[in-house]
């Protein structure tokens, strides 16, 4: 697709599991579609070509979705633009990194956090 998503490790009070693109492959078909680092996945196309609201249903369910069309099959994805799922994520992650009862490299502990992601970096033909 041209693109990784991670789930937002920002707690939600409603529990909601927020996926946002935190990468955008140059010149990949999420590039060419529009999608922008920082977006948040809020629907994506379903089984019967319907577009299914994901939003805060989290990135195994992202997933499903978009694993669940075949490659030649049309895959539409809508995104909410301008929130602040990215940055949440980013101050929980420093947070996870320097918690008082740890003794933690924070640049190492955020480079590995950070090193694990749901990537979905193969072009497939649209997006």
């Amino acid at each position: 697709l041209g693109c990784t998503a991670e789930e937002c490790l920002a707690v939600e009070e409603d529990g909601a599991k927020h996926v946002f693109i935190s990468k955008v492959v140059e010149g990949g078909n999420a590039e060419k579609a529009g999608i922008m680092v920082g977006d948040v996945i809020v629907g994506v196309t379903g089984t019967f070509e319907d577009l299914v609201n994901v939003a805060g249903l989290g990135i195994e369910k992202v997933q499903a979705f978009i694993a669940g069309r075949s490659p030649d099959e049309v895959l539409s994805i809508l995104v909410a633009r301008g929130s602040d799922v990215m940055a949440r994520h980013e101050s929980a992650l420093v947070d996870l990194c320097t918690l008082p009862e740890k003794d933690i490299n924070l640049e190492n502990c955020l480079t590995s956090l950070n090193g694990y992601d749901m990537g979905f970096e193969e072009d497939a033909p649209t997006v």
